[in-house]
C-alpha cells in the first residue's frame, strides 16, 4: 500500500493492528486486552499504544534503528509478539539512550535495560502491539527486514531513516547502502 505522505503525516496505527487478537482500538490509543474469567477486559500490566503516531524524524530514526538492531522478543502461548529488543554494544551509551527515548518520544512506552550476551546490552520493550507493528513496517528477522512503504515520504525522513540504521549495523559496500542480511 503507498502512503503520500509528508513530514508532518501521522499514521493511523490501527490499519497496522487489524490482525493482532489483543487490541482495543478506541480514537485516541489503542489498549492490549486479555481474557478474565471467561470476557475481555483491558491488561492491566500494559500502556496503551497511541492509535496515531507523527511520521517524523524521530519515529524515521527509531524504525532504522529496528532494522539494524531490532528483533522480536518472541511470541506468547497464543502467537502474540511479546515486545522488541534493541542490541547495542555496552559502549554505545548514545544509541541506546537515543533508542529509550525515540520509543518514550514516538509511541510514550517505557524500556528498560538489560546485559545480553558478552558485551551486549539490550533495550528491552514489552509492548507486544509496538512489535506487531514494527513487523508489519519493517518485517522480523535479519534476512526478511525492509524498508516501511511510507521510507520516501520526504527527504528528512530517508536520512533520519538511513541515520538509525547506520548507527546500527548499515554501512555502505560498492558504493550501495546496506543492512547486512544475516550478521553471524
Amino acid at each position: 500500500r503507498a502512503h503520500a505522505l509528508d513530514s508532518r503525516t501521522s499514521i493511523d496505527l490501527a490499519e497496522y493492528l487489524g490482525d493482532y487478537p489483543n487490541a482495543d482500538v478506541g480514537a485516541a490509543d489503542i489498549h492490549t486486552t486479555q481474557m478474565y474469567r471467561g470476557r475481555r477486559v483491558r491488561a492491566h500490566n500494559q500502556r496503551p499504544l497511541p492509535r496515531r503516531v507523527v511520521l517524523d524524524q524521530n519515529l524515521a530514526r527509531l524504525v532504522g534503528y529496528y532494522i539494524s538492531e531490532g528483533s522480536s522478543q518472541g511470541t506468547n502461548r497464543w502467537g502474540n509478539p511479546t515486545g522488541s529488543n534493541f542490541a547495542f554494544h555496552r559502549d554505545e551509551r548514545e544509541y541506546i539512550d537515543d533508542v529509550e527515548h525515540l520509543i518514550e518520544t514516538c509511541f510514550h512506552l517505557p524500556c528498560t535495560e538489560r546485559d545480553g550476551n558478552g558485551k551486549c546490552r539490550l533495550v528491552i520493550n514489552n509492548s507486544g502491539p509496538l512489535q506487531s507493528v514494527l513487523a508489519k513496517w519493517c518485517g522480523q528477522g535479519a534476512a526478511h527486514k525492509h524498508l516501511p512503504d511510507w521510507a520516501s515520504a520526504s527527504l528528512d525522513i530517508k536520512r533520519a531513516l538511513l541515520c538509525g540504521m547506520f548507527r546500527g549495523d548499515g554501512s555502505i559496500v560498492g558504493g550501495h547502502a546496506g543492512v547486512p542480511a544475516i550478521i553471524k
